[in-house]
């Protein structure tokens, strides 16, 4: 399956819900698209197996289906846009990152626009980057729909597809 911009779009809204989801009509008013057209797009979606959906009463409730690897794939280049886009307008954050990186194992690090946490095993501390755990990043994941992945997508969505069930 080819993701086209509509779907990055679906996606990228739907990264912002991944634990409530949202209707159909939730998604089409968010994205200032006609009802139809989302629906069309979403249904595709569902058969490739990307998201998943729970009926309540006459709503399709939409999540991301974080277990299909192709869903976790096409979040990732989502998300390494994003990061692009944040990391040039934050230099500094940029190069503490990559020192981080040089000197530590890290399984991700993301930002919301007032802080940056970084996911690692390793028992360390930094000035400007925080460290969370698995848990924690869920926990965080739960609170923020802002949230930008700086470093390892593919880790931040494989950490959350172990809470989907």
């Amino acid at each position: 399956m080819i993701i086209n911009a509509i779907d990055k779009e679906i996606l990228a809204f739907l990264s912002k819900h991944t634990v409530i989801g949202c209707s159909i009509n939730q998604i089409a008013l968010a994205l200032h698209k006609a009802y139809p057209h989302i629906n069309a797009k979403v249904n595709v979606l569902l058969q490739e197996r990307i998201l998943k959906k729970n009926i309540i009463g006459k709503s399709h409730v939409c999540f991301l289906n974080l277990r299909n690897p192709i869903t976790r794939y096409a979040l990732a280049i989502i998300e390494t846009e994003k990061a692009r886009v944040f990391l040039s307008k934050h230099s500094e954050i940029k190069k503490t990152i990559k020192q981080v990186i040089k000197e530590h194992t890290l399984q991700t690090i993301f930002a919301l626009p007032e802080s940056v946490y970084m996911v690692t095993d390793e028992t360390f501390f930094h000035k400007k980057i925080k460290n969370v755990s698995k848990s924690e990043l869920v926990q965080i994941t739960m609170k923020h729909k802002d949230i930008t992945v700086l470093y390892k997508p593919e880790n931040y969505y494989s950490i959350l597809k172990k809470t989907q069930t």
